[in-house]
């Protein structure tokens, strides 16, 4: 599959699990100082990546199971529509 479609856990060249250690590590493990916005669902941090690249990455709340089906359609809807925006104010959705 690796072959085929290339590793489903890349991102920007960079590993997953590797660009996850470096999102940690560039937002001071979640700081509110990186902190660029917060909804509902989540809160939206800036990451300056070693590369030079900014970008939002926005970590979804914990719920209860219950919870879980509901946030899973409402995030769904959410990058939907984000991803269907053309804005300046917008960051392009990978």
């Amino acid at each position: 599959m690796e072959e085929e479609h290339g590793n489903i856990f890349t991102v920007f060249r960079f590993n997953g699990r590797m660009l996850h250690d470096i999102i940690i590590e560039a937002t001071k493990d979640f700081s509110s100082d990186y902190c660029i916005g917060l909804d509902r669902y989540g809160t939206v941090y800036k990451v300056a990546l070693p590369t030079g690249k900014v970008l939002a990455v926005k970590k979804l709340h914990q719920s209860e199971d219950n919870m879980l089906i509901d946030n899973l359609k409402a995030f769904e809807s959410e990058i939907l529509a984000l991803s269907e925006i053309r804005h300046r104010k917008f960051v392009e959705i990978y």
